[in-house]
């Protein structure tokens, strides 16, 4: 996915730098492109991220009741070309060991107070020097609710990365 959203950044003509948003596991994919291109990355926006240490701090049978309860909802909820990014969920947890982001790339994340991912979530910012952690009123679709204060941070950051 960060091989196909460069590929689409090229051919839209959007040059960096770029401040990536990434939505859910789209934490992932802003954080591994940050990764594979830093000096294209000026900043970071995770909505609600999956943080990698929830799964991995859960038990075998727990693992693998979340792993049913994500199908049954993607066959339930989601059209079949939207199953792929789920069914890579576990495969991609390797591609998120040992990141080398720069600690110094500024990033937002905001959390849904609905979820029990905020403390899972703190983790992913450990080491970085220059972030903010905001807990918001809602679960999972916190950029719907909340469209206004996405775009807030998006000007507090994109103005941060410019001094």
């Amino acid at each position: 996915m960060v091989i196909e959203l460069k590929s689409i950044l090229k051919h839209e003509n959007i040059n960096p730098l770029y401040i990536l948003i990434g939505h859910s596991m789209g934490g992932f994919i802003a954080r591994y492109f940050s990764s594979q291109f830093p000096d294209e990355v000026k900043g970071l926006i995770l909505l609600d991220p999956t943080p990698e240490v929830y799964y991995e701090s859960m038990l075998k049978k727990d693992q693998k009741k979340f792993i049913e309860m994500g199908n049954k909802l993607n066959r339930t909820k989601h059209a079949p070309k939207c199953w792929k990014k789920w069914y890579q969920f576990v495969p991609n947890l390797v591609y998120m060991k040992n990141l080398n982001i720069s600690k110094n790339l500024p990033f937002i994340l905001v959390s849904a107070s609905e979820s029990n991912l905020y403390k899972y979530q703190e983790k992913i910012m450990a080491g970085f020097k220059n972030t903010r952690h905001i807990e918001l009123a809602g679960g999972y679709y916190l950029r719907i609710k909340y469209p206004d204060l996405i775009i807030k941070y998006i000007k507090e950051l994109s103005s941060l990365t410019n001094n």
